[in-house]
């Protein structure tokens, strides 16, 4: 089979799972159902079939996809509520600062990680830009992955169950 069409072929299946684990936890009403059912899925069968993968256009497509949801966000409401929560905003800042030097300490120390790489799993709440800069610097992109998946599987799976 030709390469670009084995390419498409594994992107398609990559697609598809993500959107039938998403599209069945939605359908039972599961919290961010499309997101965590589509995490699942892809990992599941991860765990029976091996993928190497997406292509850069994918990649590409689901930044660009991430950016615009992000960045729908960002409302004159949510900048207007940052100025009302002034110490709140310091302590998330102060907390996320933390975070990520506790946790960049110990994959670099006890883990035997790069500090980019431990800098990049340990950042919270920036998968799409962390995933860009990994690629570009040549970092550990799957053990980053892996880390910074695991923490959104628990922010996005866990704790709205709990």
């Amino acid at each position: 089979m030709h390469a670009n069409l084995l390419i498409a072929r594994e992107d398609a299946i990559l697609v598809a799972t993500a959107a039938i684990g998403g599209g069945a936890l939605h359908l039972v009403g599961f919290p961010a159902g499309w997101l965590t059912g589509a995490m699942l899925a892809v990992a599941l069968v991860s765990l029976a079939r091996p993928w190497t993968g997406p292509s850069d256009i994918v990649v590409q497509i689901g930044m660009l996809l991430s950016g615009c949801v992000i960045g729908s966000s960002a409302t004159p409401e949510a900048v207007q509520a940052i100025s009302r929560f002034p110490v709140s905003i310091l302590l998330l800042f102060a907390c996320m600062a933390l975070t990520i030097l506790v946790t960049g300490f110990v994959l670099v120390r006890f883990g035997k990680w790069t500090r980019l790489d431990a800098l990049l799993a340990s950042a919270p709440g920036a998968l799409s830009a962390v995933m860009v800069i990994a690629r570009e610097r040549d970092g550990d992109v799957p053990r980053i992955a892996i880390v910074q998946f695991f923490r959104l599987f628990v922010l996005v799976a866990a704790v709205p169950s709990l």
